[in-house]
């Protein structure tokens, strides 16, 4: 699969097929980069908490 770079302020940026999004659940707003030896791994970020976990955390705040 190949995509073009795009322009977005001073950097550039990739965007990234909605199914590729969902299949690796990068939906979550958050992803970690790592410099790997032949290019750019990118994975989601594992310390973003799935959106179903969001009620139960923002009442455990709210409780605090």
């Amino acid at each position: 699969m190949y995509a073009k770079l795009i322009r977005i302020g001073n950097s550039m940026g990739v965007r990234i097929p909605k199914n590729l999004i969902k299949q690796f659940n990068l939906d979550k707003g958050a992803i970690e980069l790592s410099v790997e030896k032949d290019g750019i791994l990118i994975k989601p970020d594992r310390s973003v908490p799935p959106r179903e976990q969001w009620d139960m955390l923002f009442s455990k705040a709210i409780a605090s």
